[in-house]
């Protein structure tokens, strides 16, 4: 992966912080009371992430309303997560910690995940590597996710950065032999099993399809 997720107890107290707020939150108890009135007023059909920067650090205060039902809510969270990426790149943050102040348990994970999935980049042939991604490193306050949900999550992010490298790959490396190691090797990473058919095994179960 290209940065790390973590759990962490003390991550309202991380200088800088992506906070989930919705119309239920208590802006006290998020240290944002003072100007709780200035961060609403900016948000919109078009706006729903504002940074604040503060004497700690930078907050990136993220409005994550359920307005939807079922996936389509989901997938909403999931762009207002990589939409806050882009403001975390633009402030240059290499490290943010997530705190969920909204009224909605199950958000925190898919901002996460959004974040996460907008956070990849293929750099592989780059001779000058342009840091477009600068996010190294998020903490999750364990009040918002559970252990087995971020290890759910590290899966669901490391396949899709996975078969995202293969996509990219030029087919001048990517030929059939080299996928075939690939996959071997992804699966001595995860602990599937893997089979892997020569010319011979293929003529021999008349798969005449693969072979034209």
């Amino acid at each position: 992966m290209a940065s790390k997720l973590e759990l962490s107890s003390d991550a309202s107290k991380s200088a800088n912080r992506l906070i989930l707020a919705d119309n239920n939150t208590d802006w006290a108890a998020a240290g944002l009371e003072t100007i709780s009135k200035t961060i609403l007023g900016k948000f919109d059909a078009k706006v729903n992430n504002v940074a604040l920067h503060t004497d700690k650090g930078t907050d990136i205060v993220l409005n994550v309303a359920a307005t939807k039902e079922g996936a389509a809510q989901q997938e909403a969270w999931r762009r207002a997560g990589a939409g806050a990426l882009a403001t975390a790149q633009g402030n240059k943050l290499k490290e943010m910690a997530l705190v969920n102040a909204s009224s909605t348990a199950e958000a925190a994970y898919f901002v996460a995940e959004g974040a996460f999935l907008a956070n990849y980049k293929f750099a592989k042939y780059k001779t000058t590597e342009k840091e477009s991604n600068v996010l190294e490193s998020l903490l999750v306050d364990s009040k918002a996710l559970s252990q087995e949900e971020l290890t759910e999550l590290q899966y669901i992010v490391e396949a899709t950065y996975a078969a995202r490298d293969l996509v990219n790959e030029p087919l001048s490396y990517l030929t059939a032999e080299q996928l075939s190691l690939e996959i071997e090797r992804l699966g001595g990473e995860a602990g599937f099993k893997v089979e892997i058919f020569n010319e011979a095994k293929i003529q021999s179960l008349k798969m005449g399809g693969l072979l034209a």
